[in-house]
């Protein structure tokens, strides 16, 4: 339930999902680590959670959203889960290797 509610932006086409803070949160900050970003890894994390409990259209969209990141953005440490803008080092190694095991599943 939480994932669908406004402030994470599963199910709201505008916010890229999920940030790792409610954006309606009073420590809601886009660039602030764990008080907002959007992170590959923990996407990765719930898509595979998700797909394994049946949630397919949702795990579908985060699948979506690691592709778009890196390929609009390149492989940033963490995203701004209001205008998709990479953030943190650049040339991160977990958001590269993410991409590829999402890539390897879809058959791209």
């Amino acid at each position: 339930d939480t994932l669908e509610n406004e402030g994470f932006g599963l199910t709201d086409e505008v916010v890229t999902p999920i940030p790792s803070y409610d954006l309606h949160g009073f420590g809601f900050s886009e660039e602030r680590y764990w008080r907002g970003p959007v992170w590959i890894n923990i996407a990765w994390f719930l898509m595979h959670g998700l797909e394994a409990y049946g949630y397919q259209d949702h795990a579908q969209r985060l699948r979506k959203t690691i592709i778009e990141l890196c390929r609009d953005q390149g492989f940033h440490e963490y995203f701004d889960p209001l205008s998709g803008d990479g953030l943190g080092s650049i040339l991160f190694s977990w958001s590269a290797a993410l991409l590829l095991d999402v890539l390897l599943e879809v058959g791209e």
